[in-house]
């Protein structure tokens, strides 16, 4: 796993969505970047919105 800098947050989340199981690490440095993996299928993808934590998670489900 890359070694992200001690002054940004990382968080790591559960999260059930439309039947679908997902983890989620959230990334706060100048905006809220997310790298979402569906636990069904392996598939990874990645959001990126500058004020809201929310919409960068969805941002990267949408591309599911």
């Amino acid at each position: 796993m890359q070694q992200f800098p001690a002054y940004w947050s990382v968080e790591r989340r559960y999260m059930e969505y439309e039947s679908n199981k997902y983890i989620i690490d959230i990334i706060n440095k100048n905006g809220f970047r997310t790298v979402v993996e569906n636990l069904d299928t392996g598939k990874r993808n990645e959001g990126f919105h500058k004020t809201s934590e929310n919409e960068a998670v969805m941002e990267a489900i949408r591309k599911f």
